[in-house]
Parts: structure tokens; sequence; C-alpha cells
């Protein structure tokens, strides 16, 4: 079971990191152009 976890959670961290990332830039990207 740990091995799975080991396995899947490194990716899905950067996923949600990176959709993170990009909502904020998106947000800001928004933001200046109204």
């Amino acid at each position: 079971m740990a091995s799975v976890v080991s396995y899947v959670l490194p990716p899905l961290i950067a996923y949600l990191a990176i959709r993170k990332f990009v909502e904020s830039k998106v947000k800001e990207e928004c933001e200046l152009f109204q």
C-alpha cells in the first residue's frame, strides 16, 4: 500500500501545485485586463 501512495502522491502534488500556480496567474491576468 505504501508503495502505491509513494508512486501516486508526487505527481498529484505536482499537479495541484501547478494548477494553483496557473489559477493565480490567470487571476492576475484577468485583473490586469479589466
